[in-house]
Parts: C-alpha cells; structure tokens; sequence
C-alpha cells in the first residue's frame, strides 16, 4: 500500500502526488483532462464528485486528504499502465 499525502492536496498544487491521483480518478472515468500534476479546477471537480459517490467526510469538499486518499486506493488501487506503442 502506498504512504499516504503528508498534507492535503488542493486546488492550485503542483506535486508528482497530484499526477498519482489524477490517473486514479481518470481510471474511474471522473477526469477527462490529461494528467498534468497540476491540482486544477477539473481536478479539485473531480475530487468533489468522488467524494460525493463515497460518501468521503473527512475531508474538506475538494481536498485530498486522508480519508479521499483512502477511499480512493480502495476503489483504483494500481494506476493504469499506459502500453508502449510500437511502430509498425
């Protein structure tokens, strides 16, 4: 299992963290944005929107924190692999 955020994450963060979690949501079809690392509107969105299906309290609306953190390696735990292209 992964070490969970020191601090919350939130709008207008950039940390390799963020790029963690944006593939994690984009898995779960809630981000449609590339992943960046970049905390930004779509993503703070699609926190919001997750927090809202899990019923994640613990954290403030749109923050990754803790309990989001949580929730969220319980429902993507391994973040999709993207597969090398090959020239043809």
């Amino acid at each position: 299992m992964e070490v969970p955020p020191h601090t919350p994450l939130s709008k207008g963060d950039y940390h390799p963290a963020v790029l963690e979690l944006q593939e994690r949501l984009r898995s779960l079809d809630l981000l449609v944005i590339e992943p960046t690392g970049e905390f930004c509107e779509e993503t703070e969105k699609a926190v919001r929107k997750f927090q809202e299906q899990e019923g994640v309290k613990g954290d403030a609306a749109g923050v990754y924190g803790m309990d989001t953190h949580v929730a969220l390696v319980s429902k993507a735990p391994a973040i999709p692999e993207k597969s090398p292209r090959t020239e043809g």
